[in-house]
């Protein structure tokens, strides 16, 4: 795999074959992306082409829904080892385990995590790189394929507590949900699933505990590879974005979840020609300017979002690294 923002080239032949059932033209956009219309799982795409497929599907079907009907009847064996051994897994829970622990495996500058608070599980997505967007099709494809999941241990009648999504409404409320099962929740730190924990320990139709606890271990273990493999600024980065307005990101803190000391971490990213300041600026940036370009999102808002002490502090990096505010760049962005 390469490093960065990857997927799974197999992953798109689903979006393909629902494009061309519609009656769109699959060569076109193929040839719009750059990518082959027969995609195999031995090859990676782009990320950004990939998400970019969706989008331009979804607009040139006129259907804001087309992202989450793909998912809803996604094959997982088109996302290669992990697709099939995700379904061999014995409980609902083990499965999206699974899929959290060796995801880097399918996609890359992106995650997926399983929490569990009380009595509510949260399974939760989202891309990485600030730089794709937008992507509310592909984050309604991935919802959509693992709240299928949940579908097939727990059947078609369980409700959802909540699903919240990054972006903002785009119109496909009506094909979403046969009916509101559940409240949805727009403009989101990042895309998540919350439902009952007690499902977790649901059977998977077809599941084998024997067969999948190997598959398990070592799919975990390549995707942790993978990860290790990556330059430690890209592995920053990643850590950075996931963490903003959630948790702590000083550079002592993202030392330690990278199993390093901090002045390791500096000599390392000296090395690599960067330094933690320069990252977390660019994180941060990055993720300002695609949610000031949103007029419903309050300037205040996307200082706390970003993990600033107060909108004051937001204003002076924000002109410090971009020449302008926050408030003069979303004017002139909004401009007609």
């Amino acid at each position: 795999m390469p490093h960065g923002s990857y997927i799974v080239a197999s992953a798109l032949r689903d979006p393909i074959d629902a494009l061309r059932e519609r009656g769109g033209d699959v060569l076109a956009l193929c040839r719009r992306i750059g990518t082959d219309p027969l995609p195999s799982p031995e090859t990676s795409l782009s990320l950004r082409s990939f998400v970019g497929f969706s989008q331009a599907a979804a607009e040139a079907l006129r259907a804001p829904g087309f992202g989450w009907s793909v998912g809803a009847r996604f094959d997982l064996a088109n996302i290669g080892r992990v697709g099939e051994a995700v379904q061999r897994a014995p409980t609902l829970g083990a499965a999206l385990r699974l899929f959290r622990d060796a995801f880097a495996m399918v996609q890359g500058d992106s995650m997926i995590d399983l929490e569990v608070d009380g009595d509510i599980a949260t399974v939760s997505y989202r891309i990485l790189n600030p730089r794709i967007w937008p992507r509310d099709q592909d984050a309604e494809l991935t919802m959509a394929v693992l709240a299928g999941l949940v579908d097939r241990a727990a059947g078609c009648d369980w409700r959802p507590v909540e699903l919240a999504f990054e972006h903002g409404p785009n119109g496909a409320d009506g094909v979403r949900l046969d009916e509101p099962r559940c409240r949805v929740r727009y403009r989101a730190q990042t895309n998540s699933l919350r439902f009952p924990a007690r499902m977790l320990d649901l059977p998977m139709p077809g599941g084998n505990a024997d067969s999948f606890r190997p598959l398990e271990r070592a799919l975990a273990h390549e995707a942790s590879r993978l990860e290790h493999a990556q330059p430690v600024a890209v592995r920053v980065r990643r850590h950075i974005i996931g963490r903003l307005g959630r948790d702590a990101v000083g550079q002592s803190a993202i030392a330690v979840v990278l199993g390093m000391s901090r002045r390791t971490l500096r000599r390392r990213l000296d090395e690599e020609g960067t330094t933690y300041s320069d990252l977390l600026a660019e994180c941060r940036i990055g993720i300002a300017r695609r949610m000031l370009a949103e007029p419903e999102i309050a300037i205040a808002d996307v200082a706390t979002r970003l993990g600033y002490s107060d909108t004051t502090a937001f204003e002076r990096a924000y002109r410090r690294h971009e020449g302008m505010t926050p408030a003069q760049f979303r004017r002139q962005f909004l401009r007609p």
